[in-house]
């Protein structure tokens, strides 16, 4: 796989990945591992630039997806559960990895754009008045197919 963004590695370089765009004070953007081409795996973050605390879940595996062209991904298996405060300043960090099979996508060889949303909420329980926080967009060339 290969990424037509910012290369990974300088620390100045990747942190001016764009984010996406502010949905109630939330953002979060997907970039680059710094891993070899072959891999795909990719790199998120969320942040809480607002002034109210949201919650949801840090394991992408339960309140993420991923858009791939025009198809939206969303975990299939089961996940260990952990809330998540996210509080205004804070910035979290992790990663994705789009082949592992229980993400269910089904892509070709190619370039492909990708896109990742996270859900959150500003209440307990979490389920309700979530919120879909939506990343900025990447151009990914996958070098073999992903099932």
């Amino acid at each position: 796989m290969s990424v037509s963004d910012t290369p990974a590695g300088n620390e100045g370089q990747r942190m001016a990945v764009a984010w996406g765009e502010a949905v109630q004070g939330m953002q979060c953007r997907v970039r680059p591992a710094e891993t070899n081409q072959a891999t795909t795996l990719l790199l998120y973050d969320v942040r809480n630039i607002g002034s109210v605390t949201f919650y949801g879940y840090r394991a992408p595996a339960v309140n993420f997806a991923v858009r791939i062209d025009n198809n939206w991904y969303h975990w299939l298996g089961g996940a260990d559960v952990k809330g998540s405060r996210f509080s205004p300043g804070c910035i979290y960090s992790n990663s994705i990895d789009l082949s592992h099979p229980e993400w269910g996508i089904d892509v070709s060889p190619g370039t492909h754009s990708v896109q990742i949303a996270i859900l959150v909420n500003k209440e307990r329980p979490f389920w309700r008045r979530c919120i879909w926080v939506p990343s900025n967009v990447l151009s990914v060339e996958f070098s073999r197919l992903i099932r």
